[in-house]
């Protein structure tokens, strides 16, 4: 798209897809923990473990792969697995 100056019309489009994206962004990131999630359980200590491995080993790719929102929520859940492990 080209024009000299950017109209109300053509910032509010770009507003509404970058927002789109985000939400996108965050639903596959809360839907691929969600399925992490349901094939451990985080009470027994082995399978805690693999869950966090698993979750150390996906968050990088999500980094190269430019998915800094999905990479900042798997942070976010290694980091609650760990806690439920202190309790």
């Amino acid at each position: 798209m080209y024009a000299d100056r950017m109209s109300d019309a053509m910032q509010q489009a770009i507003a509404d897809i970058l927002t789109r994206h985000v939400e996108e962004a965050d639903d596959a990131a809360a839907s691929t923990i969600e399925v992490l999630k349901k094939s451990y359980n985080v009470l027994i200590p082995a399978q805690r473990k693999q869950l966090i491995k698993a979750l150390e080993s996906e968050m990088p790719e999500h980094a190269k792969n430019l998915e800094f929102e999905q990479a900042a929520a798997t942070r976010d859940e290694i980091v609650r697995v760990k806690e439920l492990g202190k309790v």
